[in-house]
């Protein structure tokens, strides 16, 4: 029995020992064998759950795994059903020695939920959780959810479930052929009182085999330290690195799509950018009519994220959700983000079901089968983002039909005011004559550029009034400067011309 969790452990191998290293080994190993499909098989009883009574079976947290001997630190299991087919193997890991986790069915409290009878020790689980004392000493929160398809979730202090990250996409047009799984996962349980947890897991899909190591440290802004080797399947494979995934039905700027009561519902308002060259680069998200690729040069990339700003309930009204509680997530590239660029894609949403934004990296060069692709990348989970662009940034921005436009034959006229506030923008604004709106479209003619100071903000507006030709798309770029000196992060936006 493994100390105080419940667990019947299996009898580890000869051949039990595992780490990176030799996990790398066994994807490239798995990378240049025929594909093998997961396993979604699953008892009629427990294929035919929904997400809502999924949601209702509870891991019995008297069984929970103990991360360490002393460590604050609990692992939960969660269930395969429904919406979660797919097997994932849950390894403990002690002193090098690797001991898998045998499913049983008394782990689970099912409630209305049919129990499941009969079901092999090898069943598999459909992802984990990480418990520890984050919000208070004294109980153990959420830290971290880790699910199929290699996508999770961590918290930082009083933070609730937004945003999701990818460990490793593949891009392709063909949803089968893109699609990874986390087929096993290890969990390193050997240090007492550790600062931090560490485990690793093994991805694989059609088109990409990848050995993860993650190491997660707990606090106020809660870190993620990912070291990865990837290895394509199949030559021409383009990866989508660092992913991130995120709902935005609507917001101050796009009120398409309007909820029943809520003004704002979105999990992430912006993509954050830091670039080469040092300059930060804000694009505020939407909900387009139809599918939008953004792309962006990240040759060199400092740092990248899907970012909440706005943190004020008023905006949500929201009770169950809590949107001005979504971390933010911010991806700081260590190894492997060389020359390449951030991707961006925006699907309508005609409600919250489901995510409809999707960011990543993708490298310019492709990864050829056999050639390791070595990663390594520091993923925060945030509230508060002045530590991370330190200049003045952007908090709305409002784009409307621009009042008695002059006549221009097959343009549309468009005026997009944008907000910023910190750093010294307040200290600028007192002298609004100082700071200077910079605004470039290439394509579009800028009819008037001015600004105020936004004493409610404490910050600067700036205005920019347009004309672009019909059908046309133009992307706009603001940020404002002092004394020849930048204040803030450049704002930018596709607009599109009406036809």
């Amino acid at each position: 029995m493994l100390p105080g969790n419940g667990f019947a452990a299996a009898k580890p191998g000869k051949d039990a020992k595992i780490g990176l290293d030799n996990l790398v080994h066994r994807a490239a190993e798995i990378a240049a064998a025929p594909y093998a499909a997961a396993r979604t098989a699953l008892p009629q009883d427990l294929r035919a759950i929904t997400d809502k009574q999924w949601q209702s079976i509870r891991f019995r947290s008297a069984k929970a795994l103990r991360s360490g001997e002393h460590s604050p630190y609990r692992i939960e299991l969660l269930p395969r059903g429904g919406p979660w087919p797919q097997a994932m193997t849950v390894n403990t890991i002690r002193n090098g020695i690797a001991t898998p986790v045998p499913y049983l069915a008394d782990l689970f409290d099912f409630g209305a939920v049919p129990k499941p009878q009969h079901l092999p020790v090898n069943f598999g689980f459909a992802g984990f959780r990480l418990m520890g004392p984050l919000n208070t000493p004294s109980r153990l929160d959420n830290l971290l959810e880790c699910r199929g398809g290699g996508q999770f979730r961590f918290y930082g202090r009083n933070q609730v479930a937004g945003s999701i990250c990818q460990a490793l996409g593949v891009a392709s047009d063909d949803a089968a052929a893109s699609a990874v799984s986390l087929r096993e996962v290890w969990i390193d349980s050997s240090a007492a009182d550790a600062d931090h947890v560490t485990f690793l897991a093994l991805l694989d899909g059609p088109g990409a085999t990848g050995a993860f190591q993650f190491e997660l440290y707990p606090g106020e802004r809660t870190s993620l330290m990912v070291t990865a080797t990837l290895f394509a399947r199949q030559a021409g494979a383009k990866f989508d690195l660092a992913g991130l995934s995120s709902l935005f039905m609507c917001g101050e700027n796009d009120q398409r799509v309007r909820d029943a009561f809520r003004p704002e519902v979105h999990e992430a308002d912006g993509l954050l950018i830091h670039g080469q060259s040092g300059e930060f680069l804000w694009r505020p998200l939407h909900n387009p009519a139809s599918p939008l690729i953004s792309s962006f040069a990240a040759t060199g990339v400092k740092g990248f994220g899907l970012m909440q700003r706005d943190r004020h309930f008023s905006h949500y009204m929201s009770l169950g959700r809590a949107f001005q509680n979504c971390p933010s997530y911010w991806i700081e590239p260590v190894e492997g983000f060389d020359a390449g660029r951030i991707v961006l894609r925006e699907t309508p949403a005609p409600d919250a079901a489901k995510a409809n934004i999707f960011a990543s990296f993708q490298p310019d060069a492709d990864v050829a089968p056999g050639v390791p692709l070595r990663l390594r990348y520091r993923i925060t989970a945030t509230r508060n983002q002045p530590h991370v662009s330190p200049g003045g940034r952007s908090v709305n921005s409002f784009i409307t039909p621009l009042p008695a436009p002059p006549h221009q034959p097959d343009r549309t006229a468009l005026r997009i005011r944008v907000d910023f506030v910190g750093d010294d923008l307040s200290w600028f604004a007192q002298d609004a004559a100082m700071v200077k709106v910079n605004a470039t479209a290439d394509g579009a003619d800028i009819l008037h550029v001015s600004g105020a100071a936004n004493p409610a903000l404490k910050g600067y507006r700036a205005m920019v009034d347009l004309a672009l030709p019909e059908g046309a798309s133009v992307n706009l770029r603001i940020f404002l400067s002092a004394a020849g000196r930048t204040l803030t992060e450049t704002w930018t936006f596709p607009l599109q011309g009406e036809s």
